[in-house]
């Protein structure tokens, strides 16, 4: 069993499921944060997006050596 906050799009969740050979029951409700499981899946989903944010948008930065960061100019 699967559980996922409603605001999530089921039809895309099972699909996602599928293509990784996943045959799981999808449950959808609100709040769904107020099972303990679904709100820790919930912080490390929202850590890896931001981890991978960082390494998109500042490819110079190492999260080691913040000396290391390169500026950069945005030109508008």
């Amino acid at each position: 069993i699967a559980i996922s906050d409603q605001f999530a799009w089921k039809e895309l969740l099972v699909s996602k499921l599928k293509e990784q050979g996943k045959r799981i029951q999808v449950i959808q409700r609100p709040k769904a944060e107020e099972n303990i499981a679904v709100a820790a899946a919930s912080i490390l989903a929202r850590a890896k997006f931001l981890e991978t944010l960082e390494i998109c948008c500042f490819p110079g930065y190492n999260r080691l050596s913040p000396s290391s960061f390169k500026p950069f100019t945005i030109s508008m």
